[in-house]
Order: structure tokens, then sequence, then C-alpha cells
């Protein structure tokens, strides 16, 4: 579940509740609210509560109130909402700097507003929240890794949640680069804690998707964040690359040192299609990993000859293909770390340009001259030939897809 606090300031029935610190953590995840009247209460909580507290015990004593605004900050609590009245009158202007210094949500609540109405409004939505998380789940689940059964009850269910069948709808899968080794890393053995990051991902590309005017349907499945899209009649289908970039950006901003790579599937017409888009974004999100190294974004649709290359089930023949184009280049760098293949590959994605890949390999122009006779020679090929550069490119291209 990953409920904000800024998403309850936005109830209408709570226009009496009042940010006054902290602004810059409204996006710490609401578990549930709490409602405790003693100083001593982080033994209490457990992470991701509200606390709501009258100040009975606190009164006058700034002291007391910031000691439990940086206790209960140490145990990651959504926030503390204080109803002021005649305990404690008005929250000092040291507690609000605290709040702002900690980006710890600091809230007001009036006295005349009764504690009970306002914890069972935040508690209902939180459970209507939860409740329909958890349907979009089951639907994705449904609509990507299950066969269909009846499509009309699929049908209904997209309507349901707002997810328009008569658009082309595409896959996004958010993935986590070495998610794994962060964890063992920074020793992390809760698994809450390893499920807030997930849910903080899923909330990055969820407001994403809304600031794009796009319906958020995603579901967590392992280290990744499956998305959903509707591309819109006159949309360019280019548009979804472009919130990918946002998304991989504002997972830097906002979860580093954490990083992302993005896959993306084509767009289909039918629902029953859907897989489609899944499998194509699995495979780019390989390519993102394999040909960009990570922290990337690619789409299946930009994947060219890659594409050829997965539906080939005979990896042999790639092995064998590359192997008798490129070992003996291999070899050589290996033995002068001459750096030859990247030399050929700069040049090829040039169209054989001398003066364009002299200056993105930042070398003099004779220098180049002499690399090139160089793989000619050690390869025994032609470069001004255009069925021998084919072959090198295609040879390159197989190198990245299996890794050499």
């Amino acid at each position: 579940m990953s409920i904000k606090c800024r998403d309850i300031l936005v109830l209408p029935s709570l226009k009496k509740f009042r940010l006054v610190g902290g602004k810059n953590g409204l996006d710490r995840n609401l578990s549930w609210v709490h409602v405790v009247d003693i100083p001593d209460v982080s033994k209490w909580v457990h992470g991701g509560e509200l606390l709501f507290t009258t100040g009975i015990s606190i009164k006058d004593n700034v002291d007391i109130l910031m000691k439990i605004i940086e206790e209960i900050n140490s145990k990651n609590l959504a926030g503390l909402v204080i109803n002021v009245g005649p305990y404690i009158k008005n929250i000092p202007k040291e507690a609000i700097l605290l709040a702002d210094r900690l980006d710890f949500p600091l809230f007001e609540l009036p006295w005349e507003v009764k504690l009970v109405d306002v914890t069972e409004i935040i508690c209902n939505f939180i459970i209507k929240k939860s409740i329909e998380e958890k349907s979009i789940g089951e639907f994705l689940e449904n609509i990507l890794f299950t066969d269909f059964k009846s499509e009309e009850v699929f049908v209904s269910r997209a309507e349901y949640h707002g997810f328009n069948i008569s658009h082309q709808n595409c896959v996004m899968i958010t993935d986590i680069d070495k998610f794994g080794q962060y964890i063992n890393k920074s020793n992390i053995k809760d698994e809450k804690k390893i499920m807030d990051i997930k849910f903080c991902l899923q909330q990055i590309v969820n407001n994403t998707l809304e600031k794009n005017g796009k319906r958020p349907l995603s579901l967590i499945r392992g280290d990744s964040v499956i998305s959903l899209i509707s591309k819109k009649e006159a949309e360019d289908e280019s548009s979804v690359v472009g919130i990918a970039e946002e998304i991989r950006k504002s997972v830097i901003e906002q979860l580093s040192p954490l990083k992302v790579s993005i896959g993306i599937g084509r767009y289909y017409s039918n629902l029953k299609d859907i897989k489609n888009s899944l499998k194509e974004a699995e495979r780019a999100l390989k390519l993102a990993y394999k040909i960009m190294g990570g922290n990337s974004v690619y789409s299946y649709s930009e994947a060219g000859i890659f594409r050829l290359l997965f539906e080939m089930k005979d990896k042999s023949e790639m092995i064998s293909f590359f192997n008798e184009l490129m070992e003996p280049m291999m070899k050589y760098d290996e033995s002068s770390r001459a750096d030859l293949i990247n030399t050929l590959e700069v040049f090829l994605q040039n169209n054989g340009n001398f003066v364009k890949t002299a200056k993105d390999l930042f070398i003099h122009r004779s220098t180049l001259n002499y690399r090139i006779k160089k793989i000619e020679e050690i390869l025994n090929v032609d470069l001004s030939d255009w069925e021998t550069k084919f072959n090198l490119q295609v040879a390159l291209a197989i190198g990245k897809f299996l890794k050499y």
C-alpha cells in the first residue's frame, strides 16, 4: 500500500486539518493512525503511523515536544497531529522549525474538531485505498499473467478501474538496478523497509503517469513496478519514452543512491494481446541492461535487429557467427589493450565517416586511419565493402546481445 501524507490533505472532510511544518516530508508512507498522550511514545509505534496528541502530557513544555518529534521521526512515523486547545494553545515556533529541518510533517487540528471523527475519516480512507489498490493489482495480474476465461468480465473490471479498452495500451516495467546488491551492502534485513522502498518507487511511477494525464495502473512484482499505459488517439507512441525518462530522473532525485532501468513494450489494441507487450517490455529491459548498462530507458520498438535475435532459439549459431568475425580482434584487444572493437563500432555507427568517428573517439585522424587499417588487416576484410560492414554490425549486435 502506498498512501502518503499528502493524500489526506485533499480530503474534503478535513478542511480544518492544517500542515504547519515539514512540507518536504509529505511523501512519507502513511499506514495507520495512532492516538497517544504520553511522552514516551516511541515504544508503542512501528513506523508509518500518523500520531495524534491533545498535548495533555506536554502542555507548554517545548523541550518535551521537541524530544517527541525527534524520537518519532527516528521511528519513521508519517507525521504528528497536535490538537491545539487548552493544553497546547499554539504550536511553538521551535517545533515548526525542527519539523522543517527533519522534513517531518507537523499538523494542527482545532480543539472543536473531534479527534474520533478525524481518525475515523483517515482510517476509512486508508482501508478504501488499500482495497482499491489490491483490486487494481489483481486486475493487472489477471490481464498479464493468466489466461482469459471471459473477456466480458475483464472488460467490465477494466471499465470499473477507469481503464479505457478502446485505446491502444502498452506495458512498462520499471526495475531497480542491482537492488539485491544494495540490500546486502546496506545490511537491510527488515522486509518492511524493503517493501517501503518498492512502494516509494511505485508512488513515483504513479505520480509521474498522473502528471502526464495517464491513469496510474500498476503493480509491484519482484523488484519491479509493472504499469499498463493507455495511448490517446492523437498521441505519439514515443511519448511514453519521455514519461519513462521522467521516472528515471525522479528516482535519482528521490531514492538516491538507487537507480532504475525501464523497458517498454509496443502498443496493442486488443486486451488479449497485452501479454505480448509485457513480453516485449521484459526484453527491452534486458537490452537496457545489456546495451546501456542500466540506469536507462529502452523501448522494444527501437530494438531493431535485437528483436530478431530474441526469436533465435539456437544461440550456438549466433556464437559461431560472432566468433568467426570478431574473435581475432578480441584476442588482439586483450593482448594490446588497443580497444579496436569500440573503434570499429563507432566507425560503423557513423557510416564510415572518418572525421566524425575521430571526433567521437577523441583521437587524431591519422590515429583513426592506423586503427582502421589494423582492423582490416586483423580481420582480413575491406571496410569499404557494404556487405562486410553489414556482417560486422550484426556480429557486434550479437556480441552485445550475448554480452561477450
